[in-house]
């Protein structure tokens, strides 16, 4: 019975991945300084540090890549047995 549940967990965590790539991918795109952008530009952009939402797309993409990773290693053990 555990085994079913765990097996259960691992098709949860592809769907969880697929849910926290999402808003990093569609939603999350911040302004970037264009390449024609002058010194003092770049350097206000960088200086403004970064804000909240930057950071929880990022800890969005981090979800991601473990819950990708359980998955991953839930489908392989699915394989081999």
């Amino acid at each position: 019975m555990a085994g079913r549940r765990v097996l259960r967990f691992g098709g949860i965590s592809g769907i969880l991945f697929v849910a926290g790539l999402s808003p990093g991918i569609f939603i999350g795109r911040p302004d970037v300084v264009a390449p024609s952008s002058s010194a003092q530009e770049v350097l206000r952009y960088f200086s403004e540090g970064p804000d909240l939402f930057v950071m929880g797309n990022g800890m969005a993409f981090i979800l991601a890549a473990f819950f990708f990773l359980w998955f991953l290693q839930r489908y392989s053990k699915l394989l081999t047995r």
